[in-house]
């Protein structure tokens, strides 16, 4: 159902970007209405949660003390 939104409500884009930043999913360079470069993880996001078990079972594993100093 996320994945067919166009532009999702903020936070769930908010919430989906946060999780591609701790796993370490690149997101895609896009200018923004200000011409200024900004990252959309949106693309990126919706392969992630076509397979929301692999990604639930990913946060529940996450190292969460030994955070890479570079994802804070």
């Amino acid at each position: 159902m996320i994945k067919t939104f166009t532009s999702p409500p903020r936070g769930v884009k908010l919430a989906l970007e946060a999780c591609c930043i701790m796993l370490g999913l690149k997101g895609k360079i896009v200018k923004d209405a200000n011409n200024q470069k900004t990252v959309d993880f949106w693309e990126v996001s919706k392969k992630m949660i076509t397979n929301y078990k692999k990604l639930i079972e990913q946060l529940e594993n996450y190292p969460k003390e030994d955070v890479n100093p570079t994802i804070i």
